[in-house]
């Protein structure tokens, strides 16, 4: 798109603006049957998906070149990241990560202060990431973007998703207004380092507010440009969504070996990192007993309440182990409760309901807190949580 293209279209109201990018847009119902979406789970998928996104972010000036011709960031390494791949056959044709807040926070957390959204609790995820081979460009994006949207809702239970955006791109107009990120203030940065050093702005979506934005702008539309219909209620045929327990949010694909692989024999990744985020994942993927203590753990969206004086708090179970699980809750007195026993009742997402004892071992100002379960061995405890025991306790 040329620039005076683009500044003819920043200079039009949202309403007109968002007319002439749904009819440039391929909101197609049929694809080619070899196409599919799905969670990326493989080694093959990975890469394919890094080096698609190496070329394009080069193709655009947000990656710098290298002689392994993939871009792969700390973060894919987190459990907490889901990359999703379009596939055509055994072809990674389109790439988009979703980063939720996590051991490392965000990617745009030197952008924005997420701390309040934090104490209250909100869910959020980072997306970041996004490709598409220029061959297939018009025929999936529109589908990767539903694809991102559906399991954003469904499968991470989000309350909300963070975007930055380089300013000069027609990506920045897409996010605005067809898809209804709004700018979070403050966030303008002229020389974003994770972005190759670009003008870039930090926007937000708000999901719960989004369906019904959505229905407002394309309810009435046609099928060719409704984007509500399109999103929220046609179903495609080609996704690939995981199997499992609904009180789970997260689908983690790294494991040692491929954390080697990525970051210590095809990428420099490691070498160029230092400090903190350094030390997290060395510990993560190759430590050992306490240093190895995140590993084991899941990411939940479970509701329930704690006994407090007798009464029933309202928390919310954001990961669990076999040995204990951290909460979140917006009633103060929990924080105050350090080295002190409480009764649980957890309903999981099977419906099945679950009483357990814990005590606490920490607690900050973000309103969450760790807890260690005093019978870990306890049956409906295990067969809820599925994953495998440590020897050291949840700190």
């Amino acid at each position: 798109m040329n620039d005076l293209t683009k500044r003819l279209l920043y200079a039009m109201p949202h309403s007109l603006r968002r007319s002439i990018l749904l009819k440039g847009m391929s909101l197609t119902y049929e694809m080619d049957p070899r196409i599919t979406f799905k969670v990326a789970s493989t080694k093959e998928e990975l890469e394919g998906a890094f080096r698609l996104l190496y070329d394009a972010y080069l193709r655009v000036g947000l990656q710098k070149p290298n002689k392994q011709k993939l871009r792969v960031t700390p973060y894919h390494a987190l459990d907490t990241t889901t990359t999703i791949v379009a596939m055509f056959g055994d072809q990674v044709i389109g790439t988009l990560s979703l980063i939720r807040f996590g051991a490392l926070g965000l990617p745009s957390k030197d952008l924005v202060d997420y701390s309040l959204r934090r104490q209250r609790g909100l869910q959020l995820a980072e997306v970041s990431a996004l490709a598409v081979d220029r061959e297939f460009k018009g025929k999936i994006f529109v589908h990767l973007i539903k694809y991102m949207y559906e399991y954003s809702v469904r499968y991470m239970q989000l309350d909300e998703l963070i975007a930055v955006i380089v300013t000069n791109r027609l990506a920045h107009l897409f996010y605005e207004s067809v898809l209804q990120f709004r700018p979070i203030e403050g966030t303008l940065h002229k020389s974003y380092a994770f972005g190759n050093y670009q003008t870039v702005v930090a926007e937000s979506l708000d999901l719960h507010w989004a369906k019904h934005r959505y229905w407002d702008i394309y309810g009435q539309m046609l099928p060719s440009e409704n984007l509500y219909y399109f999103f929220g209620q046609y179903q495609c045929s080609q996704f690939q969504f995981p199997k499992r327990p609904s009180h789970f949010v997260s689908d983690p694909v790294f494991n040692g070996d491929l954390f080697k692989y990525f970051f210590m024999e095809r990428t420099n990744v490691l070498e160029e990192m230092d400090g903190i985020a350094k030390q997290r994942l060395l510990e993560k993927w190759l430590g050992s007993g306490q240093a190895n203590k995140q590993s084991n753990r899941a990411e939940t969206n479970v509701h329930g309440f704690q006994v407090v004086d007798d009464l029933l708090v309202p928390v919310s179970v954001r990961n669990v182990s076999k040995e204990g699980f951290c909460l979140h809750s917006l009633d103060d007195r929990i924080r105050q409760l350090r080295n002190t026993s409480s009764e649980f009742i957890f309903r999981w997402g099977n419906g099945q309901k679950v009483r357990v004892k814990a005590r606490q071992v920490w607690a900050n100002a973000e309103n969450y807190s760790g807890y260690e379960v005093l019978d870990a061995s306890e049956s409906s405890w295990l067969s809820l949580n599925g994953v495998e025991p440590t020897k050291k306790k949840v700190a």
